[in-house]
């Protein structure tokens, strides 16, 4: 089903941005004013789309690539120490002396 109405808060959602920036970035466009829940038309996407993507331009892409992959690979890292440390805090449980209370 196509999609008749994207509004700014949407688009700064969809591309992690705040809707001050993108509404800071239109008024460069047009000095129309707007708000976070305007309907953007279509020549105000394409000048987002336009603008977005010269602002985040990467020389290369391998180098785009092998950012993200050392980014997984740390997350993975972070991960599997956390599950190891929670799997020795589950073993000191076991191995720890039952408490008993009086009686």
């Amino acid at each position: 089903m196509p999609r008749d109405k994207y509004k700014v808060h949407e688009f700064a959602k969809d591309f992690g941005t705040a809707s001050k920036n993108i509404i800071e970035k239109l008024a460069s466009f047009s000095p129309a004013e707007r708000k976070h829940s305007t309907v953007l038309e279509e020549a105000e996407l394409d000048f987002l789309f336009e603008t977005l993507t010269r602002e985040h331009e990467v020389e290369s892409l391998d180098a785009y690539f092998a950012a993200g992959e050392r980014e997984r690979a740390a997350k993975q890292a972070a991960a599997a120490e956390k599950e190891k440390e929670a799997q020795e805090s589950a073993e000191a449980e076991a191995k720890a002396p039952e408490k008993v209370e009086p009686e």
